[in-house]
């Protein structure tokens, strides 16, 4: 037996969206390619901030989706995509959308949140989290909303430890976020730019005059990445979009009362050298901003990834494969074939022929 590599493409949105509802079309914000589905992703994830939330209504909040999971989901539906999870702590929302030819290869789907609002006794900041498994590899997925404000840098590293200490599943070989084979951090992190020199008029400057890289040397995310305060297990491409908060309502004029800075942003990590006979790889397609959206005071942003994934492949007798003693336990392998658009794919059923304890 070998595993075959393939690849599945992943297709990431945080948006904090304000309280607001969605009034614009979100096609554009999902790279929607219409009339071409092989360009379309496997996967759509969708983390949002802020969504409207009052406290009154958690209960209802549990059993009811909102009106941004709704839109997507009428759009994707159309699109032979299915919601497979979303996971909910008050205004922070994560949605897993997932092409429907994949739906029997999921497995251990699991949806976690932390609270680290006043302490960790309220919701309104934390993470939620999905983990699954699909094809031999296991993916997390976390959506945060950290601490806001210039000054409050430690909190949000607190905020960020908090979670990893904090944040634990129930699938032994992945009970912790580094733990699995692809890891997905996005979210509004709130991490703002250093320096009392740079002040608001002075950034919205640099940034019409393109100079961005002066504006990232400030940037806080990047510099307890760079020291290992928090972030520094994971890895985030160059950012090539201007500051995506704090915008006017319906305008793309930034609103001077804040100073602008990349609050929202989409990370990942991938443990390469887990498999004997398969080495992990992730390629990032792009990153960017939708400046088009104007209805909240932060602009979306999107990442699109090609990650590698495993397919089992016989490729001896079956004499030698079907039957299997360890100690006590003899089990059977039955083969049956399942034709997806890869490919030929294996599926293993596994039927207990003896057991004697």
């Amino acid at each position: 037996m070998m595993s075959s590599q393939n690849k599945l493409r992943l297709y990431f949105i945080t948006y904090n969206v304000a309280t607001k509802y969605p009034e614009q079309s979100s096609h554009q914000m999902l790279d929607i390619k219409f009339g071409d589905i092989k360009l379309m992703p496997d996967f759509y994830i969708i983390g949002l901030q802020e969504v409207k939330s009052q406290p009154q209504n958690m209960v209802l909040d549990m059993f009811f989706e909102d009106p941004w999971t709704k839109s997507f989901k009428e759009i994707l539906k159309e699109l032979d995509y299915v919601k497979i999870r979303t996971q909910r702590l008050q205004g922070l929302v994560l949605n897993v959308f997932c092409l429907r030819k994949h739906m029997t290869h999921l497995r251990l789907i699991e949806a976690k949140y932390t609270k680290t609002g006043f302490g960790g006794m309220w919701g309104n900041k934390g993470a939620v989290s999905v983990r699954l498994n699909i094809y031999g590899v296991s993916i997390c997925i976390v959506n945060t909303h950290l601490t806001p404000h210039d000054h409050l840098l430690a909190e949000r590293i607190a905020d960020y430890n908090t979670i990893l200490r904090k944040h634990t599943f129930e699938v032994p070989e992945t009970q912790h976020i580094f733990y699995h084979d692809y890891i997905f951090w996005i979210g509004d992190l709130n991490f703002r730019l250093n320096g009392a020199d740079l002040n608001a008029d002075t950034i919205d400057s640099l940034v019409k005059r393109k100079e961005l890289d002066m504006l990232m040397a400030r940037d806080q995310l990047k510099l307890v990445m760079a020291n290992g305060e928090a972030f520094g297990e994971l890895i985030e491409n160059p950012i090539t979009f201007p500051p995506t908060y704090k915008y006017e309502f319906l305008s793309q004029n930034y609103d001077l009362k804040r100073r602008p800075s990349w609050t929202d942003r989409i990370l990942y990590k991938v443990n390469t050298d887990v498999y004997d006979d398969v080495k992990l790889k992730l390629d990032q397609l792009h990153y960017k901003s939708h400046s088009h959206y104007v209805q909240s005071d932060h602009k979306p942003v999107s990442a699109e990834f090609d990650i590698t994934i495993m397919v089992l492949i016989f490729n001896h007798s079956l004499d030698g494969i079907l039957t299997k003693k360890t100690q006590s336990l003899t089990l059977s392998w039955v083969i049956s074939n399942h034709q997806m658009a890869t490919g030929l794919v294996f599926l293993l059923t596994v039927s207990l022929v003896s057991m004697n304890i």
